[in-house]
């Protein structure tokens, strides 16, 4: 009877422990999510402490060469660039997606396009590019593949997506509406190129899921499955995130309203250069976008960006090329 007892109240109490850790003000302090209790009344929210907003990298890499396909041998291209803003103060979430065909500076090897810094370089030269070229410094980053991806989506019993229109794969045929997406039909939802704008309709989805994928967290954060998630990514993928890092942002998204979340494109066209398919970032609409998405703190690393952006045009006045021979 007591081992009966004890197999029930053992991982109970294990969960309390777990979140009474995570409701602890050392964890909390950050986000400054800690629940309200007596607080003057003078006191607004906007004037109340906060902590620092967090610049986040997520990349997916294309190990896979299809959803059935055997993994590529490494070096990885990134295939989903995106840097992600959390703001504790203004309870918000700004989202910049790169194109992978984006022309930019990379260090060592001229004007290619931004796809190629983690197959030079994995994570180190993609972070290194992507702060050059936004310059927005990059506090965490987190890179995963299709297979920890569609992983992660099953662990939450799937995302609920509202498809705005029909797309027709070689695996899956999406109609309009909302749909229940297992990670397989996730990962060919986020990942197919076959529309005309490619890389930018592909985007377009990835925006479409990252709303439904935050819609989905609020409904599902708990102790146990942020465990589950932080470890399945621990073991998996790369990552700078600490445990304490997960358990603040899994409680802001809890907090979070989804009227809060914006989710943007570099702006640019596309043009074909020496025959190779690029996307040509327009430089002053996007200091103005990194401006309001990012803030006005950011405005020295801008600088940066602008000295970024004389390098290369003095790589281009020198009469050297770029080394990208690759579509």
């Amino acid at each position: 009877m007591l081992r009966k007892a004890l197999f029930f109240l053992l991982p109970a109490i294990a969960a309390v422990v777990v979140l009474a850790w995570l409701l602890s003000p050392v964890v909390l302090a950050r986000f400054n999510l800690t629940p309200p209790i007596a607080a003057p009344k003078a006191q607004s929210p906007e004037k109340a402490p906060q902590g620092k907003p967090l610049n986040i990298l997520i990349v997916g890499l294309d190990k896979a060469t299809s959803i059935n396909g055997p993994p590529r041998p490494a070096p990885w291209h990134s295939d989903v660039i995106m840097l992600v803003r959390v703001d504790p103060v203004r309870q918000s979430v700004n989202c910049l997606s790169i194109p992978r065909d984006t022309r930019v500076y990379i260090k060592g090897y001229g004007l290619e396009k931004i796809t190629h810094a983690h197959a030079y370089g994995s994570m180190p030269l993609t972070i290194d590019t992507v702060e050059q070229f936004t310059g927005i410094k990059i506090d965490r980053y987190i890179s995963l593949d299709y297979v920890v991806f569609a992983r992660l989506v099953d662990m939450l019993g799937g995302i609920e997506v509202n498809v705005p229109k029909e797309l027709k794969t070689k695996y899956f045929d999406f109609k309009p509406g909302k749909q229940m997406m297992n990670g397989r039909q996730a990962y060919v939802y986020i990942n197919n190129r076959s529309e005309p704008m490619a890389d930018i309709d592909r985007i377009k989805r990835q925006h479409y899921f990252f709303n439904a994928l935050l819609k989905n967290l609020k409904k599902h954060v708990s102790a146990l499955n942020l465990a589950k998630f932080y470890f399945e990514i621990r073991k998996n993928a790369d990552t700078s995130f600490t445990f304490s890092d997960a358990a603040q942002l899994a409680m802001f998204a809890g907090r979070l309203k989804l009227k809060n979340v914006n989710v943007e494109t570099v702006p640019g066209r596309a043009e074909y250069i020496n025959g190779i398919s690029y996307w040509i970032t327009d430089q002053k609409a996007l200091k103005e976008q990194e401006n309001r998405l990012f803030g006005s703190t950011q405005e020295g690393s801008l600088r940066n960006h602008k000295a970024c952006t004389l390098i290369a045009a003095r790589f281009r006045q020198s009469g050297n090329r770029s080394s990208d021979s690759r579509v």
